[in-house]
């Protein structure tokens, strides 16, 4: 994976600045005390990054900051159109702890459909991600997939984003930090046979590790 676009959201309180869009039919994230929250109670508040072309096959992630039992909920999203209501989303919901939700979701022209969702541990400082790649689509935390892959080919192209929403409480009740997505070049599957055993190596060829 290759990092197009980084975002840590230190900066002063308000909007989340010239490069980013607020998507179609949504609330405006704000910044607050360096993290992104909601920009009213009740309100799904949705941003993709347009300080850039984003290719089709493209990861998400965001760091959890604070989800909690208000349905908190924060989300690393991919292929996020400018036009309409339409992304893929990992969701992670609250409270944190051994019985959060982590979900890959999509909105298709303001209609929304949860693909899958299953408990899992989810921690403040946990790394949240989405990759889709072609209709392939899987959720990460600090890495190790955890849902997915789920095939869905509805929406095939878009900017990567981010989104965060609290059903209920106060605005802080759902948080994140420290933005990143990117694509996935300078990596390669390579496979060969050794003896009966087939290997799988990624090779960075920047690199060559």
């Amino acid at each position: 994976m290759s990092a197009l676009a980084t975002d840590n959201f230190n900066r002063a309180d308000g909007g989340l600045g010239a490069n980013w869009t607020t998507a179609t039919s949504s609330g405006a994230p704000q910044i607050s005390t360096n993290v992104v929250i909601t920009n009213a109670v009740a309100t799904d508040s949705r941003a993709y990054y347009s300080a850039i072309s984003w290719p089709d096959d493209q990861y998400s992630q965001i760091v959890v900051v604070a989800i909690t039992s208000n349905l908190g909920a924060i989300e690393a999203a991919t292929r996020v159109a400018s036009g309409s209501l339409s992304m893929y989303m990992a969701r992670a919901v609250g409270p944190t702890g051994p019985s959060a939700v982590l979900a890959i979701d999509k909105y298709v022209t303001g209609t929304f459909t949860n693909l899958t969702n299953a408990t899992k541990t989810i921690a403040v400082s946990d790394v949240i991600r989405i990759e889709s790649i072609g209709s392939s689509h899987n959720a990460y935390i600090n890495g190790t997939v955890q849902q997915g892959p789920i095939s869905d080919s509805a929406n095939t192209s878009g900017n990567a984003g981010i989104v965060v929403f609290v059903d209920s409480g106060t605005t802080a009740d759902a948080k994140l930090d420290t933005w990143e997505a990117g694509d996935f070049s300078g990596a390669l599957p390579i496979s060969f046979d050794k003896g009966s055993e087939v290997c799988m190596e990624m090779w960075d060829w920047a690199g060559l590790y």
